[in-house]
Order: structure tokens, then sequence, then C-alpha cells
């Protein structure tokens, strides 16, 4: 049993999520982003390491084997996105649509390039962390570290499934850029992790209060941390759990890191491991 730390992002869940809480299976599709593009990266605690061949799939309505999977609400969004597109088109005043219209910058539009991990865990990768196709073919091993997320928007790839071992809302300090201004900015040393039962559908904007410098300052909720429990993969963070409780790497039985824990036990110990850069005062 892999231990994953994997962040959902608050506005994901607001959008279209399920909330959910510690000892709920879940799948969900999975994400690898550069650490810096995600949360601020959160702490080299929470940062993933993966290595393995990579396999490209194409991003269509269909399911992984390229069959379309006969859900009439995706080819319906499908049949309203391509009518927005084409009014888009239309309106945009550049004489006719190209095809660079259809792909983004880097002309990652329309695929997906996955990284199945030696120990078994399928992530997408972001694109901040690819190559293009044709210096990144099929098949071709690589290593990445970042910051696993819920991805639900955009393409569509394979879920991974597994069991929540625990949760923490993430939440930062923002202030004005100046007393009255409309931008704001993080504040340096006030992130906090806050352990939860269940991940909350909404998540908090924090009240506004004027601090000692004049300006507003107020708790930003920006997602969920969860720890993840995934069926046949390994990982850093089990690692780190089995150093912690003196279980020998070599030999150990799958899922020898939480044998025997209570989830109250494996909460708090999972919780101890799990660090946030600048973390401030509560």
């Amino acid at each position: 049993m892999g231990l994953w730390h994997v962040f959902y992002p608050g506005w994901q869940m607001e959008c279209c999520g399920t909330p959910f809480a510690v000892g709920d299976e879940v799948s969900w599709q999975l994400l690898l982003e550069r650490a810096d593009d995600l949360a601020d990266g959160g702490g080299p605690g929470l940062l993933t390491e993966v290595a393995g061949p990579v396999e490209e799939l194409r991003d269509t309505d269909a399911d992984e084997t390229g069959r379309d999977d006969g859900d009439p609400d995706d080819r319906a969004d499908a049949d309203a996105d391509a009518d927005a597109d084409a009014d888009a088109d239309a309106d945009d005043g550049d004489g006719g649509d190209t095809d660079e219209d259809d792909e983004d910058d880097d002309g990652y539009e329309g695929s997906v390039q996955l990284l199945r991990e030696d120990t078994g865990l399928l992530v997408a990768l972001a694109q901040t962390l690819r190559r293009p196709p044709a210096e990144m073919p099929a098949g071709d091993r690589v290593r990445a570290a970042g910051l696993l997320g819920v991805e639900r928007h955009g393409a569509r790839w394979p879920e991974v499934t597994g069991r929540v071992r625990a949760v923490q809302v993430v939440s930062r300090d923002y202030a004005e850029t100046a007393p009255g201004s409309r931008p704001w900015e993080p504040v340096p040393g006030r992130r906090r992790l806050r352990p939860v039962e269940r991940c909350p559908k909404w998540f908090d904007d924090g009240e506004v209060r004027t601090g000692e410098d004049g300006r507003g300052h107020r708790r930003y909720e920006e997602g969920a941390l969860v720890t993840l429990e995934v069926p046949g993969t390994d990982s850093r963070l089990s690692r780190a759990v089995r150093e912690a409780r003196g279980i020998p790497h070599t030999g150990a039985a799958p899922g020898a890191e939480t044998a025997g824990l209570t989830p109250e036990a494996l909460r708090t110990l999972l919780e101890g491991l799990s660090t946030v850069s600048g973390s401030g005062p509560s």
C-alpha cells in the first residue's frame, strides 16, 4: 500500500467535486504538477517523486480503449463547446480560423501524457513537466518531482482508486498590496494545515480585517491536502512512515507501514509527516 499526498484544489471541489471523509474509498484523475504551480509548492514534505515509462493518451470523449463511452452528456457538452468555439472564431475578426487557433501555445491540445510509476501509480504530467512528444516518445523512462493534484476538468484519463487516510485543509494569509487596493498578495510565513474528518464542499475566503500596517488581511482556504493509500504502490511517504515506526524496508509486506494502527494513530502520524513551507501561527 503506497501513501501519497494529493492536493484537492478548493475551486475544483466547489465546482464539481464530491465531499469525502477519512476512511472513504475514492477514485480520482491524478495530475503531477510542478510544485510552484500548485499551492505554491506547499513544502518539501509534500512533494511526490515518480519514475517510469511514459505513454500518450489522446484526449477524446472516449474511454481509455479509444471507444466512445456512450455518455450522452459528454457528447452534449462537446457539441456545446464546439458551438461556442465556432461563435468565438466567427467573432474574433482575424479573417478565419487556423490550426493554431485550436491549440495551446505549446501544441499539446488534444493529448495527454501519462506516466506509469514503477510501483504502479498512474499520473498525468502537467504541461510544465512535459517535453514535446517528439522529444519524449511513448515508452521513454522519465523521472519527475512535483505535487500531485486532483484534476476534474479538461482531458480525461484512467482514475486512481484509493482510501483516504487523512484530510487537512490548507490555508494561507493574504494581504492587500497597499491599504484599500484591489490586488492581494500572500503573506510570507503564514500557511498552515488544519486536520478535519471530512473535506468541506465550500472553502472559506476569510473575513477581511485591518492589520497594524493598515492593509486588509484575510485567511484564505486554498483546498484540501489528502493522504491517499493506493493498493499495489509504494512511495517516499510510505518509506517515511516505515522509518518512523521502525519497520525495515527490505522484506516489508505491502501495507506493513499502516498495519496495526488505529485510524486516529495513523492520522496523527501522517499529520506529523506533512509539512508546508512557511507555516505560521494559527
